[in-house]
C-alpha cells in the first residue's frame, strides 16, 4: 500500500527558494567566465525574489571556498555547452517544481566533464550545508518568516506529515534519523534520494524531496 504525503508548505517554500537561487547563480556562471562576488550579488539583486539580499547571500557563499569555487570552475567550461547544460537542467527543475512527476536525467559522474562535475558539486553543496549544524542562512529565503533552515526542521515537518497520513499504521516512535546527500540526482532531488532512509521500528520508509511517498515493506 502506498500513502501519498503532501509536502509541508514551509518545506516546499524553502526548497523552492534554494532551487531558484541555485539556478540563478548557475545561469550567471553559464553566461560569464568570471563570476566573482560583486557580479553574483548584482545578478541576484536583479531578480525580484532575491532583490536586496544579494550581498548577504554572496557573503555567505564566499565565506567557505567550497561553496563558490565549484561555481567558478563551472564558469570556466565552454560557453555554448555549459549554457545548454544549464538550460536543460533549468527546464527540468522548473517543470518538476510545477508538476512533480515524471523522469529526470541524472548526473552520471563517470561520464561528466570537469566543468559539469563542478556544476553538480555546486548544487550538492547546498544540501551538504543543509545537513550541517548551521543549516542554510535565512537570507536565502523569501517571505516574512524567513529564518535559518536545518535538516532537522525538514525531517520534523516530513515525519509530521507521515504521522498524519499513516496514523492507522502501528508506528509508535522514531529511532535516530540520518539524512545523506549524493550526486546521483539533480539538485532539487538530492534532499532525500534512495541513499537516505527514514528508519522506523516496524516499517522502513524512503522519501523523495517533492512528492514523498510512504511505502511499507
Amino acid at each position: 500500500m502506498i500513502h501519498q504525503v503532501h509536502l509541508p508548505d514551509v518545506t516546499r517554500r524553502r526548497l523552492t527558494d534554494v532551487v531558484l537561487l541555485q539556478l540563478r547563480l548557475l545561469r550567471h556562471a553559464a553566461l560569464t567566465t568570471t563570476p566573482d562576488a560583486a557580479s553574483c550579488a548584482l545578478y541576484l539583486d536583479r531578480c525580484a525574489r532575491f532583490r536586496g539580499r544579494g550581498v548577504q547571500i554572496v557573503a555567505w557563499l564566499w565565506r567557505a571556498p567550497t561553496r563558490h569555487q565549484s561555481l567558478e570552475a563551472f564558469a570556466r567550461g565552454p560557453g555554448t555547452e555549459k549554457l545548454q547544460w544549464y538550460m536543460r537542467l533549468a527546464r527540468e527543475a522548473l517543470k518538476f517544481l510545477r508538476y512533480p512527476t515524471g523522469a529526470l536525467f541524472p548526473h552520471i559522474a563517470r561520464n561528466a566533464t570537469a566543468w559539469q562535475s563542478a556544476g553538480a558539486t555546486f548544487l550538492q553543496n547546498f544540501y551538504d550545508d543543509l545537513c550541517t549544524p548551521f543549516g542554510l542562512p535565512g537570507c536565502i529565503f523569501s517571505g516574512s518568516d524567513a529564518a535559518i533552515f536545518h535538516r532537522q526542521e525538514l525531517l520534523h515537518e516530513f515525519v509530521h506529515a507521515i504521522r498524519i497520513c499513516t496514523s492507522a499504521l502501528p508506528v509508535t516512535s522514531l529511532v535516530p534519523i540520518r539524512l545523506l546527500t549524493t550526486r546521483s540526482g539533480l539538485a532539487w532531488n538530492i534532499i532525500c534520494p534512495k541513499a537516505a532512509t527514514l528508519t522506523l521500528p516496524v516499517i522502513p520508509l524512503t522519501c523523495s524531496s517533492f512528492v514523498p511517498c510512504v511505502t511499507p515493506s
